[in-house]
């Protein structure tokens, strides 16, 4: 059983830890909204609740007569609730009338209210392909296939039409009359001979005909952005410790060119989310996003860094978050040489003259990190070169010349500040961004080299030249362009191409919603229902 936590408490339990078991992607839903999806699906399938007639027979133990019935009833949607870890549910049907006939003496026998059914059963995985929302079938497909909870399943990226669906399975399921009032509680133990009749049915016409997940490779990814493209996935569920704590449908997945451990290696799953026995959804929503930190990196950041970067070196300390040190691609800095003349009166000519600057952006190395925080502020590229020019000023007032030069330190720094950024579009609803915004010009701060008192005797001075006090310098040329990352795939629900995950905006300001970047990156959101 795992606890749920608000936003930042959670984020700060996955601070530094790899929390997704060796996949790329954990994403998580609500039991609520998995609930929600539940209702969806079986307002298509309104059929399925209409039962009867059933004809099942019993044995009465008073007089060893078989005695033939006709059951029907009416029931309501069902309700899902996850038991463990292994994919085990019990699904309850309340049952809004029923009566059973027995056919010999044609008698008929209401059920008493506040009936329900209940069945103890698993979700399974199964392979094949879903029309529409409005299909009354089960996934179908050429070598449909089902697999249990924590069970790997490898996609076949040539089958782009075939999806893989959580299902429920009424095959192997155990059920029972529960009663939800005093009188039915009282009755339901004297209903048992129905129950054959029952569990029959529910094999015969509803197997896998509930489904509540999927994950496909249905999909025209937006051009420009990186697409995750899962190409295996494991499912589970986490109980909730309390009734405060919101269960979850989890779906562990490793992507095309992911760095999840091998596919061969299958022993082991625990199903666990890896930051101390926690409810991968923080409180107040109803989904998130799981990102492994090497995915991240590998298939994100750093092929766009690579545009206006290179030769990356990690110093990140080993908590959240990301530092690394690389050296810029941009042009080199070259500052012509500056000369400013003064005229007065007759004969009075000041000539300022400073010299050229030439310095390669290679050379310190530049600074990246992007914060752990929720709403981050230390999202930065930064910049820093120190150099040394100097200058000098002749001047001749009518036959007297007059000179004077020094050096001037100056210290170039720029810096980029960045922010994730939801990009998404109407027909691309699952877009992560990051937007860099650089200053326009270099900041330089200027100060003049010390000069011995002696050396002021030979026209050695401390001040700094005007042409380099309103010097203004336009930004490197780097590229900071980041593409977008596409993760719609590894969300969408039930059928191929339908959103569901509706991601919380990572800029809006909350601290109860939105992105962290503890160490694997987690972002928020609302699953969506229509």
């Amino acid at each position: 059983m795992a606890t749920q936590l608000d936003f930042p408490a959670l984020s700060k339990q996955m601070m530094g830890k790899w929390t997704t078991e060796g996949f790329d992607i954990l994403v998580s839903y609500s039991e609520e909204k998995v609930n929600q999806l539940l209702r969806a699906r079986s307002e298509q399938l309104k059929s399925i609740l209409k039962m009867g007639p059933l004809e099942t027979s019993y044995v009465d133990p008073l007089t060893d007569e078989t005695i033939h019935l006709n059951v029907f009833m009416d029931l309501e949607h069902p309700l899902l609730q996850f038991e463990d870890e292994h994919g085990n549910i019990t699904l309850t049907f309340d049952i809004q009338k029923g009566h059973y006939v027995i056919i010999a003496k044609n008698i008929t026998k209401d059920l008493p209210s506040g009936m329900a059914i209940s069945f103890k059963t698993t979700l399974n995985n199964v392979k094949g392909t879903v029309e529409s929302s409005q299909s009354e079938d089960e996934p179908t497909g050429k070598g449909v296939k089902t697999a249990s909870a924590n069970e790997l399943v490898i996609f076949n990226p040539g089958e782009k039409d075939i999806s893989q669906h959580v299902c429920i399975t009424f095959e192997k399921a155990s059920a029972d009359f529960i009663g939800t009032t005093e009188e039915s509680k009282k009755r339901v133990a004297g209903m048992a001979f129905l129950l054959g009749a029952v569990k029959e049915y529910f094999q015969q016409h509803a197997e896998l005909k509930y489904f509540v997940a999927g994950v496909s490779n249905k999909y025209n990814p937006e051009s420009g952005s990186d697409s995750l493209q899962p190409r295996s996935f494991r499912f589970n569920t986490l109980k909730g410790k309390t009734k405060n704590d919101e269960s979850a449908l989890c779906m562990w997945i490793s992507v095309k060119e992911g760095t999840n451990r091998p596919e061969s290696y299958t022993q082991a799953f625990e199903g666990t989310f890896y930051a101390n026995g926690l409810i991968p959804i923080p409180r107040g929503r109803t989904c998130s996003l799981i990102m492994h930190n090497d995915l991240l990196i590998k298939q994100f950041i750093m092929p766009n860094l690579s545009k206006g970067f290179k030769s990356f070196k990690d110093k990140t300390s080993g908590k959240g978050g990301l530092n690394l040190s690389a050296t810029m691609i941009a042009d080199d800095i070259d500052i012509k040489e500056m000369k400013k003349k003064e005229s007065w009166g007759p004969g009075g000519i000041k000539t300022t003259t400073v010299d050229p600057m030439k310095f390669s952006l290679s050379d310190p190395e530049t600074t990246i990190s992007f914060g752990d925080g929720i709403i981050s502020k230390s999202n930065k590229i930064n910049y820093t070169n120190k150099q040394q020019v100097k200058w000098k000023t002749d001047t001749v007032t009518g036959r007297v010349p007059g000179h004077e030069h020094g050096t001037t330190n100056l210290e170039f720094k720029w810096t980029a500040t960045g922010s994730w950024k939801d990009k998404k579009t109407p027909g691309h609803p699952n877009l992560l961004g990051f937007d860099w915004a650089g200053d326009k010009n270099w900041t330089i701060t200027k100060s003049a080299e010390d000069v011995h008192w002696w050396e002021a005797f030979g026209g050695a001075s401390n001040k700094i030249p005007e042409p380099l006090q309103n010097l203004q310098v336009p930004s490197p040329n780097t590229k900071l362009e980041m593409n977008t990352l596409d993760y719609f795939l590894t969300t969408n629900l039930l059928y191929p191409g339908k959103h569901i995950f509706d991601a919380d905006d990572p800029s809006s300001g909350s601290t109860d919603k939105g992105l962290a970047f503890p160490h694997d990156l987690i972002l928020t959101g609302e699953t969506k229902i229509k």
